[in-house]
């Protein structure tokens, strides 16, 4: 895994990933507001990383993104993880990282 960030295990269809926090909630001048971006590979790590992007929820703490430190609960970033399989992502494959538009934070 390319981060510094401490690595947790989650299981999905009986096979073993690592993730870490990839970026948290920011304002970049480019761009605007960045929501929560976990980093997502095989356990051990190996082949092609997953970049699961959020979007971005600033209503809480006077719209501060440096003043939110979020969480994401394991079932969501489970079915994440399911929905970029469906999208195309092959952890074992080789490439570059692959990058998918999770949603929102909370599933409706």
């Amino acid at each position: 895994m390319s981060t510094s960030a401490k690595a947790t295990s989650i299981q999905v269809d009986r096979v073993e990933y690592l993730w870490s926090v990839y970026r948290q909630p920011r304002w970049v001048s480019e761009r605007g507001l960045l929501g929560l971006a976990i980093l997502v590979t095989l356990n051990p790590a190996a082949g092609r990383e997953l970049l699961l992007e959020f979007q971005p929820d600033f209503r809480r703490h006077r719209n501060m993104p440096q003043h939110q430190r979020v969480g994401i609960a394991e079932s969501r970033l489970a079915d994440c993880i399911q929905n970029a399989i469906a999208a195309g992502w092959d952890a074992h494959s080789r490439g570059k990282r692959f990058v998918f538009n999770a949603g929102p934070m909370k599933s409706n």
